[in-house]
């Protein structure tokens, strides 16, 4: 049977989500008070288009992808779980975790599935890093992250300044933006144990969030990871470096649409292995992280991101912003 998906917020993300669903088989719908909004996603993507949000839940969906602004998340998730359906809700779950488990309540006694859009899970290069790091490295003993891109450059055609990234109160700043790499590496670490941060604004960018982050980890498993994060960067550029006790792994990706990924693994000076080289486009990983969650829908098994895991990740870069208020290190709750 197609599926029936609802997109609330036909922004970049939700325009995105839609071409994919569209792509998948999917029926779709898309919610936004935008007018034009609206009107792209009904003739890019042939979405039945809605003003309304209680209308839009009733019109009888399987599911709903809630690609809102950050600190709308946490009630347009509640409003799509009362509705009785399944709900997909892009990272972060929230701006903040309070709340957060109420929802994963609701979800549970109604037997909904709820899944984080974690997408970088579903990334060639972080899958294969993750897989080297279960297999080939032996114990992790320190990682290091680094993740820059100038936010202008971020969503050609619109002016930074208008969006949630520019703006603390709504859930933006570097911290919240990259979760992505702090998700990635409980994925791969476990839990964290405590975290200390330093994050402020060095640019010129007309923001009133965090521009730049330095962020150390101790994890529970005795690794220490250092991540450096940045609205800064002029070219787009990520990396992972993993150090084990009997190999180092790297992965790095540069550039955009596409962007170039590439994973080695060296055992020792005179021995480098180039494991595998990707030219990812954009959609790839949002592409696959959306077909996992309806073929979860479909056969009834669990998701691999379910809301859980949000939530933990989040939790992490909670502790991290406080750190970097208060100075100190910060225990990270994993209750």
């Amino acid at each position: 049977m197609t599926p029936r998906v609802l997109v609330i917020g036909a922004g970049s993300i939700g325009l995105r989500h839609l071409g994919n669903l569209r792509a998948l088989g999917a029926g779709v719908g898309a919610c936004d008070p935008d007018a034009s909004r609206r009107v792209l996603a009904a003739e890019r993507h042939g979405a039945a288009v809605f003003a309304d949000l209680p209308a839009a839940l009733a019109a009888g969906w399987d599911a709903a992808l809630v690609c809102t602004p950050t600190h709308t998340h946490l009630a347009v998730a509640h409003c799509a779980v009362e509705a009785g359906l399944h709900v997909f809700v892009e990272k972060p779950l929230a701006e903040v975790t309070v709340g957060i488990p109420a929802l994963l309540a609701s979800a549970a006694r109604r037997r909904r599935t709820l899944m984080v859009g974690h997408s970088m899970r579903f990334h060639p290069g972080v899958v294969r890093l993750r897989e080297l790091a279960a297999g080939r490295l032996g114990r992790i003993l320190l990682a290091t992250v680094r993740g820059g891109h100038f936010l202008p450059h971020w969503r050609p055609g619109q002016d930074y300044r208008e969006v949630y990234s520019s703006r603390r109160a709504e859930g933006g700043g570097v911290l919240l933006d990259y979760l992505h790499d702090f998700d990635y590496l409980r994925w791969m670490l476990g839990e964290a144990r405590e975290v200390f941060a330093v994050a402020g604004r060095l640019g010129t960018l007309e923001i009133d969030s965090d521009d730049h982050a330095t962020v150390i980890v101790r994890w529970w498993s005795g690794a220490v990871a250092t991540l450096q994060l940045d609205y800064l960067r002029p070219r787009r550029w990520r990396a992972c470096e993993l150090v084990g006790d009997r190999a180092v792994a790297t992965w790095e990706a540069d550039g955009k649409g596409p962007e170039r990924s590439r994973v080695t693994l060296a055992a020792g000076n005179d021995a480098v292995e180039s494991v595998d080289e990707w030219l990812v486009e954009g959609d790839e990983p949002y592409r696959d992280e959306i077909a996992h969650f309806l073929e979860s829908l479909a056969g009834g098994a669990p998701v691999t991101v379910p809301g859980e895991e949000g939530l933990h990740s989040l939790r992490l870069v909670e502790a991290a912003a406080l750190s970097a208020q208060t100075g100190a290190w910060v225990p990270v709750s994993t209750a």
